[in-house]
């Protein structure tokens, strides 16, 4: 017998053994590369194992139908499954969808609680559309004071939608009180947030409109409170 032979076999299957054990990260790569099929293959096994991140993702694959077909009722499954867990991604996209009725019954009160656990753990999404909810009185009483509080966390996490929106509470007293360097700082912010271009020429017109009923000191504090501005991580 050939030892030399034989180890050689044992650490090749050990190496080749690793590398076809699924990843979590060899998944998220692949989905940055939208490589779908290749990232639901990497999760799959590892959501079925029990992996809160895993379930979630492969939930998202199913509500966006990224390389499969659109099955928000299956999508709903595993963010069901995630959101036992405690993950905040499953949570808010539970609650996405069963803010819409899509692939669960609609329930804005539902809604309102799994947003909750998710803001909970500062996941930007759930922030903004708790935000929304208590603006317009789905799921509960309207409470503009917890609306402009929600939209401040997403704010502070960088959603563009809740800087704007928080800036026209600040700039209206409604639920906060007026503060022009406040709306004019969120209105900035909103306008240079990308992803929506009609929401940031919204930001922009507010903006100038804001400006002209400001003084320049106003306007200098407002810069000063742009440029210190960072993103707060979020989960």
């Amino acid at each position: 017998m050939n030892l030399h032979r034989v180890l050689a076999g044992i650490v090749l299957c050990a190496v080749v053994g690793a590398c076809s054990r699924p990843s979590f990260d060899r998944g998220v790569d692949a989905f940055k590369a939208k490589d779908y099929a290749t990232a639901l293959a990497q999760w799959k096994p590892l959501a079925d194992a029990g992996d809160a991140r895993a379930q979630s993702n492969v939930g998202d694959i199913y509500m966006e139908g990224l390389g499969v077909p659109r099955d928000p009722v299956v999508a709903a499954a595993w963010f069901r499954k995630g959101a036992a867990q405690g993950n905040a991604n499953a949570e808010a996209n539970l609650g996405i969808l069963t803010m819409n009725g899509s692939g669960v019954a609609q329930s804005f009160a539902t809604a309102r609680d799994l947003f909750t656990k998710a803001a909970a753990q500062d996941q930007v999404e759930a922030a903004y559309d708790l935000g929304v909810l208590y603006d317009n009185g789905q799921g509960g009483p309207v409470d503009k004071v917890k609306a402009a509080q929600y939209y401040l966390q997403a704010a502070n996490l960088g959603d563009g939608e809740a800087q704007v929106n928080l800036g026209v509470n600040l700039a209206t007293g409604d639920g906060v009180p007026v503060d022009k360097v406040g709306a004019y700082k969120w209105f900035t912010l909103s306008s240079r947030t990308p992803g929506d271009a009609a929401r940031q020429a919204q930001a922009a017109t507010n903006l100038a409109k804001l400006k002209s009923a400001m003084t320049p000191a106003e306007i200098a504090q407002g810069d000063q409170a742009v440029a210190a501005f960072k993103v707060k991580p979020g989960a």
